[in-house]
């Protein structure tokens, strides 16, 4: 079969490498870009899209980049530890794989590298124009005028993906969430003696402004990638430019913004987020945007995958891992040959869009301590989580993976029992 997939971001790369592996499909790949795209900050993966990299024989060389870990420590504005949690605690004995973090170029690269091994095409420049399905297959036609024919189009071009407006469902726009996120990396050779060495986890404070977030990145742990995630009210120009602004706003008054809200606070771990903030250099600014849970997944020959099909806000680190998934259902579904396309889209879509669906509303629901409070309500926050640990701790309930993420984590693709689906 052979596949034409529209991006060449990780949805539209681990899709081809999964079905030239497994299914000895003819993948080729189209991208708007004139080359790979680095762009961004560091990518969680967490323990089920791990054990899907591992099945793909690419997780030696994610480890080999990548910092893993599943510690998660959340501290007052006073420097306590309000909390101090292994994640994958009570999934470790049945999934023996750990949190990890990398850079989402160093994933690129993984990824690329292994394209290139399995010699998969991939087309650079293009622009795809429109999208024509016949009673055997599809073709597309790029703006420079190079044409293409296949038997399955998949549209891993991401949350403003040209597969669904041009041609699946145009009437689909991405929904502004309300809270934007801006994002550093730091050696953390910048950092002030006293300030390091940083304990191996990802570190979060709440302030009265948003969330901050650090963690290593790095398999040595000598790199730091940061992000600060707040409520920022739709600009009256919602256009890219309108965007563009706001970030450019927002960026140049962060730094005295965060430094304000953290005038009051105290302590070392203040005096690390104070001095992290302040050695940044270059600040990155985006909006969190996702898609509608019920919007058209796919026509007679098209298929749209990642977050083409379910964008989702990042708080809960699910996006790389949902895309991961995506191609090895589909993977498994094309193994019967004698199964009409129908089939596998209607079937690929019931077993996709309630979970999900469920990880998106989690995802949604993480925007808790994001938005802007007073500092007595802010103290009153941290006094009540505090408590709450402690008598989460007392009862043992991180045994029982309440708080967690254990089914998220747990979930196997493989192993969802496709005869029970309807």
């Amino acid at each position: 079969m052979k596949v034409i997939i529209i991006g060449a971001g990780p949805a539209g790369l681990i899709t081809a490498l999964r079905l030239k592996l497994a299914n000895n499909a003819q993948p080729v790949i189209y991208e708007l870009r004139a080359k790979p795209s680095n762009i961004g900050g560091a990518i969680q993966l967490p323990p089920n899209g791990v054990r899907l990299l591992d099945r793909l024989g690419l997780l030696p060389r994610i480890q080999a980049r990548a910092f893993s870990g599943s510690h998660l420590m959340l501290h007052s504005t006073r420097s306590e530890v309000l909390v101090d949690l292994d994640r994958a605690a009570a999934t470790r004995k049945d999934v023996n794989f750990e949190y990890m973090r990398i850079l989402r170029g160093d994933l690129m690269d993984v990824l690329m590298e292994a394209v290139h091994e399995q010699k998969i095409t991939i087309h650079f420049s293009k622009q795809l124009k429109s999208i024509e399905e016949t009673g055997s297959d599809v073709g597309v036609t790029f703006a420079d005028g190079h044409h293409d024919r296949g038997e399955l189009l998949l549209g891993c071009d991401g949350i403003h993906s040209a597969v669904r407006s041009l041609h699946i469902d145009p009437s689909v726009h991405p929904e502004y969430t309300g809270i934007s996120n801006m994002f550093g990396l730091l050696p953390t050779s910048a950092l002030e003696a006293a300030n390091f060495p940083i304990e191996p986890a990802l570190h979060a404070t709440m302030t009265t402004n948003g969330m901050l977030g650090l963690s290593p990145y790095s398999r040595e742990g000598n790199h730091l990638y940061w992000f600060f995630s707040q409520s920022v009210p739709l600009p009256g120009d919602h256009s890219r430019e309108g965007w563009q602004a706001t970030g450019e706003r927002e960026v140049n008054r962060f730094k005295d913004q965060l430094l304000g809200s953290l005038e009051g606070a105290t302590g070392a771990w203040i005096q690390t987020l104070k001095d992290v903030v302040q050695k940044t250099d270059s600040i990155k600014f985006y909006p969190v945007f996702k898609l509608p849970a019920e919007s058209k997944w796919f026509s007679d020959h098209c298929l749209l995958m990642g977050d083409a099909a379910h964008a989702m806000p990042p708080h809960l680190g699910q996006g790389t891992s949902m895309a991961l998934e995506d191609a090895f259902l589909l993977s498994r579904l094309l193994e019967d040959n004698s199964r009409p396309l129908s089939d596998v889209f209607s079937l690929y879509q019931t077993v996709r869009r309630p979970r999900t669906s469920e990880i998106g509303k989690a995802s949604v629901g993480r925007a808790t301590g994001r938005h802007t409070v007073s500092p007595f309500m802010q103290r009153i926050r941290e006094l009540g989580i505090g408590i709450g640990f402690q008598l989460y701790k007392a009862a043992n309930l991180q045994y029982f993976g309440v708080g967690t993420d254990r089914d998220v984590i747990m979930y196997d693709i493989m192993e969802v029992p496709l005869s029970l689906v309807p």
